[in-house]
């Protein structure tokens, strides 16, 4: 069995919650048009714990806070995690947790705090890995996205895909296929500053 789930309901609900029994999701690329990506990541730390501390960091570090946008456009507002609920609001509370730690550790230096906040913006690729998405055109071609060759909105709207289908993958992929597409993350949401703050100062987390 599959679904059919609306934004607006989306956001009330937990990510697992889209998928039928199957596995299997539709989105439609509509919804994904009434809002943007400021609004997802607002979303995605509304009522989190870590929501005002996210918020300072973004207002003090806007590099981070495009970082996190890029990542939301990339894998819209509904990608569930393994856990069940969104993965953009876990990678954003990951990034916050590690950023908060290291300065509890005394090691609250720029190449350390922004390499640690990549590092757990990044750190769950698994969980978008195991997903593929397809869609099919108005002249009922199939296309397949491939991870982070360009944000999902963009990708479906050029190819003139009104809904894509996303679907749990089988077999699960390999950890060198994991491994790529976290590397694929880093360097499509960061700059190349903040890209080498990370694998000089937290390339382990």
């Amino acid at each position: 069995m599959t679904t059919i789930v609306t934004l607006n309901s989306a956001r009330a609900r937990l990510a697992k919650q889209d998928f039928g029994s199957e596995g299997t999701a539709y989105w439609p690329i509509s919804d994904l048009h009434q809002s943007n990506e400021d609004e997802w990541i607002n979303d995605a730390i509304r009522e989190m714990p870590h929501e005002g501390f996210a918020r300072s960091i973004w207002a003090h570090h806007p590099n981070l806070k495009e970082a996190t946008q890029k990542l939301a456009a990339y894998i819209g507002p509904r990608w569930p995690a393994r856990d069940g609920g969104a993965l953009l609001s876990l990678c954003i509370q990951e990034a916050c947790i590690r950023w908060q730690t290291s300065v509890q550790n005394g090691e609250a230096f720029l190449g350390r705090v922004v390499g640690v906040y990549l590092y757990g913006l990044t750190e769950h690729a698994a969980d978008v890995a195991r997903l593929t998405i397809t869609g099919v055109d108005e002249a009922g071609a199939t296309h397949r996205w491939t991870h982070f060759s360009e944000p999902l909105k963009g990708w479906a709207t050029r190819l003139r895909i009104d809904t894509v289908c996303a679907e749990f993958a089988s077999p699960a992929p390999s950890e060198v296929v994991i491994a790529g597409i976290r590397t694929h993350m880093i360097t499509h949401l960061s700059s190349p500053v903040d890209t080498g703050y990370l694998i000089k100062h937290a390339a382990n987390g």
